[in-house]
């Protein structure tokens, strides 16, 4: 069993070695059969017309065969190094173009990373300013209040109360700032307080586990009492220099005016939120309630 084992082995190597040397004769025949050919036909014409040569013209001949064999030879070793050459080229080509198609996905990969990067970059950019946004101070600008009082321009002049309960400068000043501004708008106070805004260090808010912080500038209180009033007051515009400007002239339902005032806040750019007084002293009617920033 042993030496069976051993004559396999060798027969495969004998194979393995007479197929490495078969193959390039093999495909060197089948791209070159003419060269083959007619230095198979020379050198057999010579061979066999050597013995018959008699005379110096004829060995010249001969001779000539013999140097054209011989330059068919070198023909032949010529076309075998040239196909070796043009197999290596070959080669090199198509690891050349794998290594660029390695380099191409590279690229794309890199230019997806890029453009994924890009995007978080933007929307890194876009959060900071809106973070910037909620901790700045508020700020009323002139070009605010310009806007409020052609806004509210055909809205019936009634006394608007601006209130506040936790304060700090920031929520001082918006509410003195909000306060003037409702006064150059025709809108009267009935408060008595500093800057003419309604304080009430009481008025404590907290926001439930897990509650949205909406960072509204201002929250417009309204009694329980005045709910459904308030929540179902409609009141008609009219669309002029790309604004909806609020039509109340002649109503006697504060809430519709209401409704016409916090249109036209949220077109100057202020963010609010309505709130039903459930808790709260002193509140009888609607209120501008300015909480501190993050409270709401």
């Amino acid at each position: 069993m042993a030496f069976a084992s051993k004559s396999s082995c060798s027969t495969f190597f004998v194979n393995s070695s007479f197929l490495a040397m078969v193959s390039p004769t093999w495909k060197f025949i089948n791209t070159h059969p003419g060269i083959l050919l007619v230095a198979i036909g020379v050198a057999g014409n010579v061979f066999f017309t050597w013995h018959s040569t008699k005379t110096r013209k004829e060995a010249l001949a001969r001779f000539c065969e013999i140097v054209l064999v011989a330059g068919l030879i070198l023909e032949i070793w010529e076309a075998v190094r040239q196909d070796k050459e043009v197999a290596i080229a070959s080669t090199q080509a198509a690891e050349a173009m794998d290594r660029a198609g390695k380099a191409e996905k590279e690229a794309a990969d890199a230019t997806l990373l890029a453009a994924r990067i890009q995007k978080r970059n933007f929307t890194l950019r876009k959060d900071l300013a809106e973070l910037s946004l909620k901790v700045r101070p508020r700020i009323i600008t002139a070009e605010q209040v310009t806007n409020f009082i052609f806004l509210t321009g055909k809205l019936k002049k009634i006394p608007v109360t601006v209130s506040l309960g936790q304060s700090g400068n920031d929520t001082e000043t918006f509410a003195a700032q909000l306060r003037e501004m409702l006064s150059k708008a025709g809108f009267g106070t009935n408060e008595g307080g500093f800057w003419g805004v309604k304080r009430d260090s009481s008025r404590v808010v907290y926001k439930y586990v897990g509650s949205k912080i909406n960072f509204s500038d201002l929250v417009i209180v309204y009694p329980s009492s005045d709910s459904t009033n308030f929540l179902t007051a409609s009141i008609s515009c009219e669309i002029t220099n790309g604004f909806q400007r609020p039509i109340v002239m002649e109503s006697t339902n504060d809430d519709q005016i209401y409704v016409g005032i916090i249109l036209a806040l949220k077109q100057i750019g202020f963010a609010t939120e309505a709130m039903e007084n459930t808790g709260w002293q002193g509140v009888h009617g609607i209120e501008l309630y300015v909480p501190m920033k993050g409270q709401f």
